[in-house]
């Protein structure tokens, strides 16, 4: 576990971690850690929020590929304004839940990878991204969203501001 404040933060530019942490539980932990550039949490399920908003270096992030339970909460903001981000991939994680803001204003995002089962996005998730392709593993993930309540991510793809992303899946359903 992180908690909210990390000593000498300014200085970091990679953070490594082995499988054994699986929540960073402070707002804020990373803070002013203007010069990270790489986070690799292979086992974190949990991502407060703020964790690492307006860290404009920051240009990968590994999620879920260690010893984990596959489920993956990214809490209001945590990514907020992350705008050296330009892919995210989530194919190894089972379940994915993303709170409002999660990745807003991640300008440079091109491509987004869901896990292997519906999402749980809230619309604000992605306020201020454009260009973005959304990756589905199968098109009932996507489809099975609501497009009618304005807090749905499907309503902010079709009907929103996010009208400029497009929106793809690996399979079709048999």
């Amino acid at each position: 576990m992180i908690p909210a404040i990390v000593a000498q933060k300014e200085q970091l530019e990679e953070i490594l971690s082995s499988d054994a942490l699986t929540t960073i539980t402070g707002s804020y932990a990373f803070e002013n850690s203007v010069n990270i550039r790489t986070v690799n949490f292979p086992a974190c399920s949990n991502y407060g929020s703020y964790a690492f908003k307006d860290l404009q270096h920051l240009n990968s992030v590994n999620f879920g590929s260690g010893n984990y339970s596959g489920y993956i909460y990214i809490n209001p903001s945590a990514f907020e304004n992350c705008t050296a981000l330009t892919s995210l991939d989530f194919s190894n994680c089972k379940v994915v839940t993303l709170y409002t803001r999660a990745f807003a204003d991640c300008i440079n995002l091109t491509r987004f990878r869901f896990g292997q089962s519906k999402p749980s996005i809230n619309a604000a998730s992605f306020t201020g991204v454009t260009g973005c392709t959304f990756v589905f593993q199968k098109k009932s993930h996507y489809t099975s969203l609501s497009a009618t309540s304005t807090s749905s991510f499907r309503y902010w793809i079709e009907k929103g501001e996010g009208m400029s992303n497009t929106v793809d899946w690996i399979e079709e359903d048999v």
